[in-house]
C-alpha cells in the first residue's frame, strides 16, 4: 500500500491501534488519576503499533540502514513488544501462573538469546532462517512450559465458580497469550508472510483491547464492591479475611480474629494460605494492603 510493502491487512491493525490511542488519550486528559491498567494499554498500543509500522514497512532496500541492520531492528522491537504483552498478561489479566521473578526473568532471557542466537549468529552466518530457527528455540520451549503449567493451575483453581468479569479478564489473557506464544511457529511456517503474521500477532492485541472496553462498560454499569472483583480462588472465608484486613488496614491480627469468632493462629494461618493463593512476593500486612491497593485502584 502507498507504495511500500505496507499489507491491507497490517494497515486495518495500525488503524485500530491509533483509534484506541486516541481514546486512551481522551480518557487520560479528562480526569485527574491515572489509572494504572489504562497506562499499560497505552504502552502495549503504541508498542503494537510500532511493531506494525517496522514489520509492514522494512526490510527495504530503499531505507538508509542496510538490510541485515533493519532485520536486527525490527526483531528487536518485536521482542520488546511481545516481552511487555507476556509481562502485561500476567499482572493485568489474572493469569500469574509465574511468579514475578520468573516472568523477569524469563524476559532477560529473551535479551540475551537475541544478542547470542540472532545477532551474533545472523552476523556470521548470514542465513536468516537458520537464525530465526534457533532463536525461536526459547520462546517455543517458554509456550510449552506455560502451557503445562496453566493446564495445572486451572484444574486446581475454581474456574466454575468465577463470575464474569473475572472469566473475561482471564479468557481474554488466554487468549492474548495463545497468540503471543504461537506467534514464533506462525514465523516459521509462514517466514515473510505478512498477513499471517499480523493477523496471529494482532489477535492478541484485539483480545487486549476487548477486555479494556469491557472492562470500562462492566464497571459503570453497577457500583460493583471490592469483594466482587477479589481473586476468586480464595475460599469465602480467605475473601472475607482479606476485605477484613483491608477494611481495617490499622488494626492487629489478634483483634481482627476475635472479630471473627476464630483463634489468632486460624487467623494466621489462613493469611498464610491467602499470600501463597495470590502468589505474593511480599508476605507481610503491608504487601497484602499493597496488593488490594493495587487491584481496587485498577478496576
Amino acid at each position: 500500500m502507498f507504495g511500500t510493502k505496507l499489507h491491507p491487512i497490517t494497515f486495518v491493525f495500525i488503524i485500530v491501534q491509533i483509534v484506541c490511542l486516541i481514546i486512551l488519550s481522551f480518557f487520560f486528559l479528562n480526569r485527574s488519576e491515572k489509572k494504572n491498567f489504562d497506562l499499560k494499554f497505552f504502552t502495549i498500543s503504541t508498542l503494537c503499533l510500532v511493531y506494525n509500522f517496522s514489520n509492514g514497512l522494512i526490510p527495504d532496500s530503499n531505507f538508509i540502514a542496510d538490510i541485515r541492520s533493519q532485520y536486527y531492528i525490527t526483531f528487536a522491537i518485536g521482542i520488546i513488544a511481545s516481552c511487555y504483552s507476556f509481562y502485561f498478561i500476567h499482572t493485568e489479566h489474572g493469569l500469574k501462573i509465574f511468579n514475578q521473578s520468573f516472568v523477569k526473568a524469563i524476559i532477560l532471557g529473551f535479551g540475551v538469546w537475541y544478542i547470542v542466537a540472532f545477532v551474533s549468529l545472523y552476523s556470521i552466518t548470514n542465513n536468516l532462517s537458520l537464525c530465526r530457527l534457533i532463536f525461536f528455540v526459547y520462546p517455543i520451549g517458554i509456550a510449552f512450559y506455560w502451557f503445562f503449567k496453566f493446564s495445572k493451575w486451572l484444574i486446581k483453581s475454581k474456574y466454575r465458580e468465577w463470575n464474569k468479569y473475572k472469566k473475561t479478564k482471564v479468557f481474554t489473557g488466554l487468549i492474548g497469550m495463545i497468540s503471543l506464544l504461537s506467534f514464533p511457529v506462525i514465523l516459521i511456517i509462514f517466514e515473510d508472510n505478512q498477513p499471517a503474521e499480523r493477523i496471529a500477532y494482532n489477535i492478541g492485541y484485539l483480545s487486549f483491547s476487548f477486555f479494556f472496553f469491557f472492562r470500562l462498560n462492566y464497571k459503570n454499569s453497577d457500583n460493583k464492591t471490592l469483594e466482587y472483583y477479589l481473586n476468586t480462588d480464595l475460599t469465602k472465608r480467605q475473601q472475607q479475611i482479606l476485605l477484613v484486613i483491608y477494611e481495617n488496614p490499622n488494626i492487629p491480627y489478634t483483634e481482627l480474629a476475635k472479630k471473627l469468632n476464630i483463634s489468632t493462629s486460624t487467623f494466621t494461618t489462613h493469611t498464610a494460605n491467602i499470600y501463597k493463593a495470590l502468589r505474593l512476593e511480599d508476605k507481610t500486612k503491608n504487601g497484602l494492603l499493597s496488593y488490594i491497593d493495587d487491584m481496587y485502584n485498577n478496576i
